[in-house]
């Protein structure tokens, strides 16, 4: 497998303002569970990411925050999250995470 960047410009609510911040929603869907379809295996099942993607786009809002399936945060539909608290660095538990 090759896989080779592409820079590509970036328009509209997809947009990240380092500034105003990025206006995210709690996707409807829960991220599913590694024992249904483990996310750490690239795989072509992303219609768990499509979904909140659309409704993110439903609300003009750049991506989707995933909850796992006790509610706990997850990933957006596209990226890993973080938080930075009191100077500590707060990442998701890595068995419901990319």
């Amino acid at each position: 497998l090759i896989v080779l960047a592409e820079w590509k410009p970036v328009v509209g609510v997809a947009t990240f303002d380092n500034d105003a911040g990025v206006s995210l929603i709690t996707a409807a869907n829960r991220r599913n569970p590694p024992q249904c379809v483990d996310s750490k295996i690239h795989h072509n099942n992303l219609i768990n990411n499509i979904l909140p993607k659309i409704q993110a786009n439903h609300a003009n809002a750049a991506d989707a925050i995933m909850l796992d399936l006790d509610g706990f945060v997850s990933e957006t539909n596209s990226m890993n999250i973080f938080m930075v608290k009191a100077g500590e660095l707060l990442t998701p538990h890595a068995d419901h995470c990319l």
